[in-house]
């Protein structure tokens, strides 16, 4: 009987850790995705961006459609998982609370990653598009 038991601790470890190994890589994939996204922005609005920019607009009023976007993304994703949890029937306080810690922190992730990324593209792209000229 001990026996069972363990290899049945032994089974959840390794689907705990298959578990965490697939949501490593969909963070991961989501990631390169965002950044993706953000660089076909750049390309298509990038006038408009450097002149916001060079006129000292922030960050924030400059991007605030596409963060307005995110935002709306996140609230979203976190409902749809939310309603996945309550229709397993696990939902309870601690399983709200560690679901909103969760799609918090990736949003935080996320808003983080995506301001890196506009910086870096602005910076490279500004000296691209001033020497272009007309």
């Amino acid at each position: 009987m001990i026996k069972g038991i363990r290899y049945k601790i032994h089974l959840l470890k390794r689907q705990i850790f298959a578990n965490l190994i697939a949501c490593l890589i969909l963070v991961v994939g989501s990631g390169l995705l965002a950044i993706q996204s953000l660089v076909l922005l750049y390309a298509k609005n990038r006038q408009k961006i450097v002149v916001r920019r060079l006129f000292g607009h922030s960050i924030m009023r400059t991007y605030r459609v596409y963060l307005l976007f995110l935002g709306i993304e996140w609230i979203i994703q976190g409902m749809i998982s939310g309603l996945i949890i309550n229709s397993m029937g696990v939902l309870t306080l601690d399983t709200r609370l560690g679901l909103v810690f969760i799609v918090v922190a990736l949003a935080v992730l996320e808003l983080m990653l995506t301001l890196i990324s506009l910086l870096a593209i602005e910076r490279r792209k500004l000296s691209e598009l001033l020497k272009e000229g007309t």
